[in-house]
């Protein structure tokens, strides 16, 4: 355990890539600024830091304990370097001028999802031979299905790290129809789409694991059962292989009578929320995830989702056969005439940062909290005899050898 906890103080560094491609909603910049507001909030002194190359993070640190040596205050105890971005010499360079501090890289997706960081899998192997020869290296994941592959593939221990979502009051209305005329909400309503009709949010990077297109052919069956208009949301922009997947959408919906895509480009993130706002509907059956901001954002604004089960935290009722666009359908349906679903989501998203700040907290501390945990924190707590009979399993060997004549 760290003398005392007042001393403990993060930094959650991300690679700022707005700065090279001019979005400003780049999801690992929204992760790191969520999450430290949730540790705040649990007293642990956080700090986002957005760095373009190596030279800025060694600049931030210097800055941040400049700012803290001002207030009376000690240096960073931690740096969590999100994504493995960082070259392995860079990093090396960073431990070995930081010998008290120590660093963290948390990968930030599930393992069918690192093949967009150049060299992720690679940079995180090499982190792990770094870590016999500095103490003050450690490797961390956002998704437990990671955090195990990895501890066990490469035989070192990995500390789950989940990404965080403070949960607020929003302004909301029950009545979509009253946001042209409400003071307060008139300016989210887009000027050149009318508030009425359905509106259905399927928002993310144009990649094959986020599934959009499921997403639109739901969509579509949804507008046939309902018989209203349906106006589907989506992103575009800064994918390679975004195209392609815009032109399917494209020839799934076009000539239905009452549908209609909505193309957005890539917005800050308080702007999208305002979007996000305007919905009556979210569709995220990704493949793969490992939090899912939009699913959250939903969630803050009193939308509900329907998920696949890569998105761990939301309840069940959400989830989806996300290869079965009958499936993601009836789910939508079933979510759109109940205008409180998305309670239920805001009470799982709530679990989840409890067990969330837990093992933060536990990492953090240096104490037993942070390691691996036997299951899943956002699945429910096995019972008290599955627990005694998983102990009893494990001993049974033991006790059959004592009885062996």
């Amino acid at each position: 355990m760290k003398e005392g906890t007042d001393n403990v103080a993060v930094g959650l560094c991300f690679k700022d890539f707005s700065y090279w491609s001019g979005y400003s909603s780049v999801g690992l910049n929204v992760a790191a600024r969520l999450t430290a507001e949730e540790l705040r909030k649990h007293g642990i002194s956080s700090y986002v830091m957005g760095v373009k190359n190596n030279v800025e993070l060694l600049n931030s640190i210097f800055w941040v304990n400049g700012k803290r040596a001002e207030e009376g205050l000690g240096p960073l105890t931690n740096v969590v370097i999100l994504a493995p971005w960082i070259t392995p010499l860079d990093l090396r360079a960073l431990l070995d001028y930081f010998p008290s501090m120590e660093f963290t890289v948390q990968s930030h997706c599930n393992v069918a999802a690192l093949y967009g960081d150049y060299r992720g899998i690679s940079n995180l192997r090499n982190y792990a031979d770094l870590m016999n020869d500095y103490p003050n290296l450690s490797l961390a994941g956002n998704a437990l299905p990671f955090v195990q592959w990895f501890a066990e593939a490469y035989g070192v221990n990995v500390y789950l790290l989940p990404d965080l979502y403070p949960v607020k009051e929003h302004h909301h209305h029950h009545h979509r129809e009253d946001l042209a005329e409400c003071p307060q909400c008139h300016e989210d309503v887009s000027p050149e789409r009318p508030p009425s009709g359905l509106r259905i949010g399927a928002f993310g990077a144009l990649r094959p694991e986020k599934n959009i297109p499921s997403a639109c052919a739901a969509a579509i069956l949804i507008q046939d059962r309902l018989g209203v208009p349906v106006s589907l949301h989506i992103n575009q922009g800064g994918e390679r292989s975004g195209r392609e997947i815009l032109a399917t959408i494209d020839q799934m919906s076009q000539g239905i009578p009452g549908f209609d895509v909505v193309k957005h480009k890539w917005m800050p993130w308080e702007e999208f929320n305002r979007l996000v706002h305007t919905m009556n509907l979210l569709i995220q059956p990704s493949f793969t995830e490992s939090f899912n901001i939009v699913t959250a954002d939903g969630v803050a604004n009193r939308i509900p989702s329907v998920v696949s089960s890569a998105v761990r935290w939301a309840p069940d009722s959400w989830k989806a056969n996300p290869d079965n666009p009958d499936s993601i359908a009836n789910v939508g349906l079933r979510l759109l005439a109940d205008p409180r679903a998305w309670v239920e989501g805001k009470e799982t998203l709530m679990l989840h940062n409890k067990r969330g700040v837990r093992l933060w907290k536990g990492f953090l501390y240096e104490d037993d909290l942070g390691d691996t945990p036997a299951h899943d924190p956002d699945e429910p707590e096995p019972a008290w005899t599955d627990r005694f009979f998983r102990v009893l399993r494990k001993l049974w060997p033991l006790v059959a050898w004592t009885r062996r004549p």
